[in-house]
Parts: structure tokens; sequence; C-alpha cells
């Protein structure tokens, strides 16, 4: 069987989006993180959460404003104004919304907004994948 054949020109690298919880995000983006030891306190540069949508409203600016809450916090989502990927949102949906936080206006600029209203266990799950990759890093944290 013959090798894969290598893809000329420089490698993408997009960083991973970090599994976390709102209240993380917001601690992790203000430094008030308590584990400085940790392998993303400070450094993620995208991040991943899943909550309900419990508001929307659209600013002169041109975006629109999407407060996630997911049970630790409440988070601001500002999507572009246009973009059709997320003009169909509604108060009460279920969305995972994957991108920066950004500090100019303490809130995420997602890349990828999506309902999940259709996954029956859609808030065990999430709990548990975040809580599992808090346990790792504790664990990579513990062995250093």
């Amino acid at each position: 069987m013959a090798a894969a054949a290598a893809i000329p020109g420089p490698a993408l690298q997009i960083a991973p989006a970090r599994k976390a919880f709102a209240c993380q995000v917001l601690a992790d983006a203000t430094g008030a993180s308590p584990d400085t030891q940790g392998s993303w306190p400070g450094r993620a540069k995208r991040f991943w959460v899943q909550g309900f949508v419990c508001g929307l409203r659209r600013t002169e600016a041109g975006f629109r404003d999407c407060a996630i809450d997911d049970g630790t916090a409440m988070l601001l989502v500002r999507i572009e104004d246009g973009e059709e990927s997320f003009q169909d949102l509604s108060v009460g949906d279920y969305v995972m919304v994957v991108g920066p936080f950004k500090r100019a206006f303490r809130g995420m600029e997602p890349h990828m907004v999506k309902r999940l209203n259709h996954l029956p266990n859609r808030l065990a799950l999430w709990d548990l994948e975040v809580l599992a990759v808090c346990a790792e890093e504790a664990r990579i944290t513990d062995s250093r």
C-alpha cells in the first residue's frame, strides 16, 4: 500500500476550542481563574460553550447580541447581523457556540453557532464532557 502524499504548503494551524462552562470563560478572560498552573487559563484562544439562549437583541452597530446561560453564568455572544446560519435562533434554544472571547465587549465572537435542541441528553452529556476535560487537566498539572 502506498503512503499518502504530503500536501504541499504550510500546515493550517488552528487552536483547538477549549470546552468550558461560561463561568470558566469569564474567569479565564479576566485573569480571575484560580488555576494558574493549568494548560489553558489565560491562554485559550477559542472556547466551546453550550447553553440556552435567554435573550436576543439587535444593536445599532449592526450586530445581534445573544445571551447564553449554561447554569454557571451568562455569556454574551455577538453575531454579525446578516449571518444566515444564526438568523433562526430563538429564546429557549439550546446552542453550541465556538469562538474566541473578545475583551472589547466582554463576550464571544463565534465562528460557529449550532442549535442542539434535538439532542435529548444534551445537558448531562455536556456537563460530563467539560468535567472530563477539567479532570484531565488537573491530572496533567499534578504530574508536573
